[in-house]
């Protein structure tokens, strides 16, 4: 093992969508908490399904009225926290209030109608916990779900996406690449990956020839990190970061972080970046000229 650093999925997709941010969170250490609605939304979607899954594998009555009083009950604490988001659309022409009303009439019933119109589709874990090492690299992570089909074992990861996975994002998707690692390592082989979709009613599934492609890019990407100068990479995505001023409520202890932020809201649509990355060796004179537009010090 190199230095004992735990990985995860989320911290190299990190690195993958900014490695600027990257670098503040897991090299100055700049843990920030960034509660959303987007996180609230899956987090309770992913409870209620944990606890579906538990009451089929034991074989027990899923006790919906209960489960039910839960959701609204944490739904209605999402609504008074997240007003705003609460009722505006997504890219799929809903809000968030049109969401919740479809999983509680329809998309919290899929699981068990799943089980039920698939005899020998077995559930055998739940948020599966796992440490992994591959390449001097400890992984430690939780699996959402693990079924097993007559001799083959479904990996399953739920998402509250909602619109489907693209085709191109479904080729090399490392989170699964990574939980199948996990598996392995422990002597299970035939394994097939699915992502989950209740908001969507529908199971996406991985590409066949998904994992040799991803050990592969695991390993480009840990190069990557090695090398790194962490340039920042903008997108509208910024408009959703911690580090970026233009995201409402932005926590106080992430202003004055990044300056290279794009401009993008859903008000402006401007795409053009605050300032640009000029290297290492003028980072930190742009961050103080940046700092100082804020009225912050440095």
């Amino acid at each position: 093992m190199s230095d004992g650093e735990k990985y995860s999925y989320s911290k190299l997709a990190c690195f993958e969508q900014c490695p600027y941010k990257y670098k503040l969170i897991y090299l100055d250490n700049h843990y920030v908490n960034n509660d959303t609605i987007a996180t609230s939304f899956g987090t309770l979607i992913h409870h209620i399904e944990e606890e579906i899954g538990k009451s089929i594998k034991d074989k027990q009555p899923i006790d919906y009225p209960k489960l039910l009083n839960e959701f609204d009950t944490e739904i209605k604490e999402i609504e008074t926290k997240y007003a705003k988001d609460f009722y505006s659309l997504d890219k799929s022409n809903r809000t968030y209030k049109d969401k919740a009303t479809y999983y509680k009439y329809f998309g919290i019933y899929r699981l068990e109608k799943r089980c039920k119109d698939n005899p020998e589709l077995e559930i055998i874990n739940l948020e599966k916990e796992f440490y992994l090492e591959f390449d001097g690299y400890l992984f430690h992570g939780f699996i959402d779900r693990i079924f097993k089909y007559k001799d083959t074992y479904i990996i399953e990861d739920i998402k509250t996406y909602p619109k489907p996975i693209l085709p191109n994002d479904l080729k090399i998707p490392l989170q699964h690449v990574i939980y199948s690692l996990a598996l392995k390592s422990i002597g299970v082989d035939n394994i097939t990956c699915t992502y989950d979709l209740p908001l969507c009613n529908i199971t996406q599934t991985v590409d066949k020839d998904y994992f040799d492609k991803g050990v592969r890019k695991l390993v480009n990407i840990f190069d990557d990190i090695k090398y790194s100068d962490f340039k920042p990479t903008p997108t509208p995505l910024c408009h959703w970061c911690e580090f970026c001023p233009t995201m409402e409520n932005q926590p106080d202890e992430a202003k004055g972080l990044c300056p290279y932020y794009c401009k993008w809201t859903k008000e402006t649509r401007d795409r053009s970046v605050n300032y640009k990355w000029l290297g290492v060796k003028r980072h930190q004179q742009i961050l103080e000229d940046f700092r100082k537009t804020l009225d912050l010090k440095n």
